[in-house]
């Protein structure tokens, strides 16, 4: 039985990254801010949408393949950093399922707008990075969320594969 009820753990995962950012300053003054921009939306984790409910979020169905359906948030640029979703707490970071361990790597699918994503994973705020590799692990302690985390580093290793 698992420790933690569906949104219990994301809760917890909420508290373990708190007020950490990649970068000790405003990484957005890097980039004037693209990843708050309106881009198609963030992933929301199993059972987010619960804790995000009436927050005036555009909410809808996405196929995450290896998963299935799931929730896709996108604010339109302007949310209350109070409800932002565990994707955008993490960003510009996503998981990396090595046989059955759940790590923290940069996400490549924000190469195109966030200049964090070319860097090495060194050059964010350590503090930050830890935060994010044990949010990730105590996510993995969940069935569902790790099935969610394999699909999603799946998503992620796809999208870095080189086009030939």
């Amino acid at each position: 039985m698992d420790q933690y009820s569906n949104t219990d753990i994301l809760i917890a995962a909420y508290s373990v990254i708190g007020d950490l950012t990649p970068l000790a300053g405003d990484c957005g003054a890097l980039c004037g801010e693209s990843c708050c921009k309106p881009s198609g939306g963030m992933l929301l984790f199993p059972y987010e949408e619960e804790l995000l409910e009436g927050c005036g979020y555009d909410i809808r169905d996405f196929v995450l393949p290896g998963y299935g359906t799931c929730r896709i948030l996108d604010c339109g640029g302007k949310c209350d950093r109070d409800f932002r979703p565990l994707a955008c707490r993490m960003f510009p970071l996503g998981p990396k399922v090595i046989n059955g361990v759940a790590h923290a790597r940069l996400d490549s699918r924000g190469r195109p707008y966030c200049p964090l994503c070319h860097k090495s994973l060194l050059s964010l705020d350590h503090e930050f990075a830890q935060s994010v590799k044990e949010c990730f692990e105590l996510l993995a302690e969940d069935a569902d969320q790790m099935r969610f985390l394999r699909a999603l580093s799946a998503r992620i290793d796809e999208f870095s594969k080189p086009v030939v």
